[in-house]
């Protein structure tokens, strides 16, 4: 687990969902699962987000961007503090949904516990 700092970027800025520097998560690959909640707030009140690039984000260390709408469902608040953490995929029940960026092609699958 490790702390970040919380940016948001609209669906002009990038395609992807999640944005952060490969050498903040050197262990995170593609299509990985990653955990993101506030630091104030329980594990359990999270969002699962699939990795889907690896591109070296333009952002300062320690730092990740949701895009904006993602960030809203979720409930996720810019500048604010998260932790961020690669999990394994687990069967349980939880909200899932397949997102589709308004200015893309590609679907995620994002999960909220």
């Amino acid at each position: 687990m490790k702390q970040f700092k919380l940016k948001i970027h609209p669906p002009s800025y990038s395609d992807e969902l999640l944005i952060f520097n490969s050498s903040d998560l050197p262990e995170v690959n593609i299509f990985d699962l990653l955990k993101i909640y506030h630091c104030d707030s329980s594990p359990t009140d999270s969002v699962l987000v699939q990795v889907n690039s690896l591109k070296h984000g333009d952002l300062p260390k320690d730092t990740i961007s949701v895009e904006s709408s993602l960030a809203q469902s979720f409930g996720l608040v810019v500048f604010r503090d998260v932790f961020v953490l690669k999990t394994e995929p687990e069967m349980r029940q939880s909200t899932c949904l397949r997102y589709r960026s308004r200015t893309s092609t590609s679907v995620g699958v994002i999960c909220g516990e």
